[in-house]
């Protein structure tokens, strides 16, 4: 099928001849203000299936889009919540997202992201990471691992950073995938003065 995507909002006019041919026992939502659970939440109503939403931190309205995701809330999201069966949280901080937008707390369930435990049974020796980047071993770091997105706060960091930078060997290590924000964040370090730590 065709989809359409405006700043993620992913449109897929088949999406409802798809769900029709298919038996379906339970939907589960992995993101909160899209398309496509407008659609599936239609469908789940008519043919009594239950759905889960796990919003996975689209709940908040921080960023470019506030007022998009302000006008989506008050159309289709809170009821989206109320209608659901359950909602499940990452952390405790977005059971309380799920709470202030008026999901009953019974529903909520906590369950943190797993990790595969498999993938580091073999880790590089010891000091790799340090001679890779030419830090000392007598270094102090600073690590952030995550997405580099206006929203993880990297560059509220970088910021905070400039009043350790004095401090003897501290260094502040940044490592995840660009979000788009990269450009912007070693830009603001060269502008802080803190490139070289």
């Amino acid at each position: 099928p065709i989809n359409l995507n405006y700043k993620h909002f992913y449109y897929s006019p088949k999406l409802g001849d798809e769900l029709n041919k298919n038996d379906i026992d339970l939907f589960h939502f992995h993101n909160f203000r899209t398309y496509q659970n407008l659609v599936v939440k239609k469908y789940s109503k008519i043919n009594n299936i239950p759905f889960i939403i796990q919003a996975r931190g689209s709940l908040n309205r921080i960023n470019d889009q506030f007022n998009f995701k302000r006008l989506f809330d008050y159309i289709y999201g809170f009821d989206l919540l109320n209608d659901s069966n359950k909602l499940v949280a990452l952390s405790r901080y977005e059971k309380q997202q799920y709470e202030k937008m008026g999901a009953s707390s019974d529903k909520i369930n906590i369950i943190p992201n797993g990790i595969d435990l498999s993938k580091y049974q073999k880790l590089p020796s010891r000091g790799t990471f340090i001679k890779k980047y030419n830090l000392h071993s007598y270094d102090n770091i600073i690590l952030f691992v995550g997405r580099l997105d206006y929203n993880k706060g990297v560059d509220i960091l970088l910021n905070s950073f400039t009043k350790l930078k004095n401090v003897d060997s501290i260094k502040l290590v940044i490592v995840g995938p660009d979000g788009g924000y990269k450009e912007y964040l070693t830009k603001l370090a060269r502008d802080l003065n803190v490139e070289e730590n």
